[in-house]
């Protein structure tokens, strides 16, 4: 009985640094290449957080003066407009496919609707882009707002926290590994357990 508990013991412990050892059934040594990669995946996207910031940024400022151009061209209407080879029963029909303004004119959606060639919607265009050649950007269009950039930087604050994190607990693990391993009790344990069985 003494013996038994004595092995029990004996077991438990062993099963339980083996355990720390091999994490999620894999070997210590594919468990450290594992860990290393998962660390250098976290440098990595740590190191792109000030080129994510940028971008969200950039994409901001593109989506402002996106939009301040297509309110200059919806102020463009082509029922007022004289187009070569559009008259009033095609501007109707332009008008029923919700073509209304410069804003609305694409050459797939012209291209689109039955009775428009190549000609017409190359006119339509050519239209367009002469009333946008008198579109200059207003100052500040392209400015971020504060709450924009205050939730830029809680989306980038939040990922580099959360990469943080998961550096800490992959070196955390390395170090943690690396001194099992390295640790002269764990092979007297083995042999103990090799003795006592």
């Amino acid at each position: 009985r003494i013996f038994r508990g004595a092995l029990k013991s004996l077991d438990d412990e062993l099963n339980a640094l083996s355990g720390r050892l091999q994490g999620n059934g894999c070997s210590d040594l594919s468990r450290d290449r594992y860990l290393k990669s998962e660390a250098q995946q976290a440098i990595n996207a740590i190191v792109e957080l000030p080129k994510s910031r940028d971008s969200k940024i950039s994409e901001l400022r593109a989506r402002s003066i996106r939009l301040q151009t297509e309110r200059y061209l919806s102020a463009f209407l082509i029922s007022d407009a004289n187009i070569s080879g559009i008259g009033t029963s095609r501007k109707s029909v332009l008008q029923s496919f919700g073509i209304d303004s410069a804003a609305d004119i694409e050459r797939r959606k012209i291209l689109s609707i039955d009775g428009f060639g190549p000609v017409l919607a190359s006119n339509l265009l050519d239209w367009r882009n002469a009333q946008l050649a008198g579109f200059s950007i207003p100052t500040g269009a392209s400015a971020v707002s504060a709450s924009d950039m205050s939730t830029i930087n809680q989306l980038i604050s939040s990922s580099h926290d959360r990469l943080h994190r998961q550096l800490v607990a992959s070196l955390s693990e390395m170090t943690e590994l690396r001194s099992l391993r390295s640790r002269p009790g764990f092979s007297s344990l083995l042999e103990k357990y090799r003795q006592g069985t």
